[in-house]
This record gives structure tokens, C-alpha cells and sequence, in this order.
């Protein structure tokens, strides 16, 4: 946004914002990646040594500081990169909300310094013009 944007813009865009937002689906931090691990079967396919195992997917996060991870079903990976999206839609958005919010409040601080100075103008010269001193 420009430095000469008004306030009824900001507004306005405060107001789109809050309106994407509202339209977020669910959403979860965290990325996805892909393991392959042996299930430890003597038979099994995995135990062949060029084979390189099944396909596990986690998805890992932060969590009061600590890292967490979560087994993701194979059905579900489509489900959480969507979710995955989401997230990165909803931080982008309230990132650009907090910057539009803090332009509305530096606007109406100096909106409000113009108001207050006018007033303390208007209220210093009628004290002085009627007042008289016995």
C-alpha cells in the first residue's frame, strides 16, 4: 500500500481481510515430509537390502517449544496439504491485517494530534480574550 493511502481505504481493507479470513477452512501448522521405514518381517518385501522400505508420512511442529510429530495416513496427505495451505493463507493474511491495523492507529494518532491541538487552540483564546483580572 502507498504512504498517501486514506483512511476509508485502509478501512476497507481491514474489512476485506477480515472477510477472507472468516472464509479459512481448516488449517494446521507444521510440514509434511515422507519416511520410508522397515516393518522388521523377515518376509516382507522391505527386508530385501535394495528395497527401500514403506512409505510412512509425519508431520512434524512445535509445540511449547519442543517438536511433535503425527503419523499421517497415506489417505489423508492430500487432506493435510490442503490444511498445510490454509495455514500459510491464514498467517499471510493476519500478517497483512497487523500492518493495516497499525496504519489505521498511526493515521488516527495523527488525526487525533490535529483535533487536539485545534481544540487547545480554540480553548487557549477564549480563555484569554474574556477573562479579566481584579
Amino acid at each position: 500500500m502507498s504512504t498517501d493511502t486514506s483512511l476509508q481505504e485502509l478501512q476497507r481493507r481491514r474489512n476485506t481481510l477480515l472477510g477472507e479470513l472468516a472464509a479459512i477452512g481448516d488449517f494446521r501448522p507444521g510440514n509434511l515430509y515422507e519416511l520410508n521405514r522397515r516393518c522388521g518381517r523377515s518376509y516382507c518385501h522391505c527386508a530385501e537390502p535394495q528395497s527401500p522400505g514403506h512409505p510412512v508420512w509425519q508431520l512434524s511442529r512445535k509445540r511449547r517449544g519442543r517438536s511433535v510429530n503425527h503419523h499421517i495416513p497415506t489417505d489423508a496427505v492430500e487432506r493435510t496439504r490442503t490444511q498445510l495451505a490454509e495455514y500459510q493463507r491464514f498467517r499471510e493474511l493476519t500478517d497483512e491485517l497487523v500492518e493495516v491495523s497499525d496504519r489505521i492507529c498511526q493515521f488516527k494518532a495523527k488525526a487525533g494530534k490535529t483535533v487536539k491541538k485545534g481544540a487547545a487552540q480554540k480553548a487557549a483564546s477564549r480563555s484569554g480574550s474574556g477573562s479579566s483580572v481584579n
